[in-house]
């Protein structure tokens, strides 16, 4: 798996990331890391919906992101990683942590 871009922003996809920020990443999914938004039916559901279109999303938990960063089955995809938070990316075992050639955006001021 190539990471082409991962963005801490708490506010995840919204209307910067599906005019700018999908098209700089060049990436064939979306992948949101977050427990909090994982377990939260109506947010997973929204941040579907609010994706570029034919933009593949997937809303995963830490646990989930860290299986499918090693998965061979993903090892062509370019994927653009989100999170919402820095502690999210940098979690041992974490796609973030794991590949330290990724250039990190980081914004949002939500205290944590």
């Amino acid at each position: 798996m190539q990471i082409t871009l991962a963005r801490i922003d708490d506010r995840l996809i919204h209307g910067q990331v599906t005019t700018v920020w999908s098209k700089v990443a060049n990436a064939q999914r979306i992948i949101i890391c977050n427990d909090d938004v994982f377990n939260d039916e109506v947010r997973r559901t929204l941040l579907r919906q609010a994706a570029p279109p034919g933009m593949k999303v997937n809303v995963v938990s830490l646990e989930k992101a860290v299986a499918v960063y090693h998965n061979p089955q993903y090892q062509d995809e370019t994927v653009f990683y989100l999170f919402t938070n820095p502690h999210d990316v940098f979690n041992d075992g974490a796609p973030g942590r794991a590949d330290r050639h990724v250039k990190y955006w980081w914004h949002g001021l939500a205290t944590r």
